[in-house]
């Protein structure tokens, strides 16, 4: 509200909330909403791995995104024939919560178990789970999504699927120099939050070097509408949402695979 106030455009980079979608304000963002991420997640699973029933808990910390991803992926399924065992709810930073709930998550025999959680908790709940079940599916929201998962969940996430806002497996010679340059300068993996910041950056400073001088910011980024970025455009509406891909992958072999493009 104060930016808004302030007539200052803001620039979302890893913000998903469907509470922000379709308003005329001064934020804009280079990723979808939540309702198109989660819906295309529940659809490969349904289609390509033949889930139909699953259960799920999500961070309460971070309820703007994580309570309507797993309402948009719980719509989706439904829509598709699927439906929810277990869907529960916590805070993170109390971990000794989460030991008790590995039990209700598995009870009724669901095909999946997904995590809309941080790539920490969603490690610990790997853990907790694989203790209880060797056999049901694991799956995240692509908050997880993050190199660290790999580092703490160890054998306990191999096998999950989970979402990417990008494909680390992509040839592109641009995103190959970019991930070079991160790299060099920073001693890891850029990972989804890197190469968003990245597109928004220059998207931002695109428009403040080549704007006219009676274009207000957000005016110039709506006229140009569609930028080049890293893997695809940056392309907004008239309400400054972006369009942005969904990359399933999964855990083999420590390594995020592509399984959508």
């Amino acid at each position: 509200p104060m930016a808004e106030q302030a007539q200052t455009v803001m620039m979302g980079v890893t913000v998903t909330t469907n509470d922000l979608s379709n308003k005329d304000d001064h934020f804009f963002r280079v990723l979808a909403a939540t309702a198109v991420h989660a819906g295309e997640v529940a659809e490969f699973l349904f289609n390509e791995r033949s889930v139909r029933t699953f259960s799920a808990i999500y961070d309460l910390n971070n309820k703007a995104y994580s309570q309507g991803w797993i309402t948009d992926f719980e719509q989706r399924m439904t829509e598709l024939g699927g439906s929810a065992v277990t869907i529960l709810s916590f805070s993170s930073g109390n971990q000794e919560a989460l030991i008790p709930v590995a039990e209700q998550l598995v009870s009724g025999d669901p095909d999946i178990v997904i995590f809309v959680t941080n790539a920490v908790d969603a490690a610990l709940l790997a853990k907790l789970i694989r203790s209880k079940s060797d056999d049901v599916m694991l799956g995240t929201s692509e908050w997880a999504g993050t190199e660290r998962l790999i580092e703490l969940g160890g054998r306990f996430v191999e096998g999950a699927f989970v979402p990417q806002y990008l494909d680390r497996e992509s040839k592109d010679p641009d995103y190959q120099r970019f991930r070079e340059g991160f790299i060099k300068r920073f001693n890891h993996e850029p990972g989804f939050p890197g190469l968003t910041a990245y597109n928004a950056t220059r998207v931002i400073i695109d428009r403040l070097k080549n704007k006219s001088a009676s274009q207000s910011l957000k005016d110039a980024l709506l006229a140009q509408g569609t930028f080049p970025a890293i893997q695809g455009s940056v392309q907004f509406d008239e309400f400054g949402d972006a369009e942005s891909k969904t990359y399933v992958t999964q855990i083999i072999n420590s390594q995020f695979v592509v399984q959508t493009d």
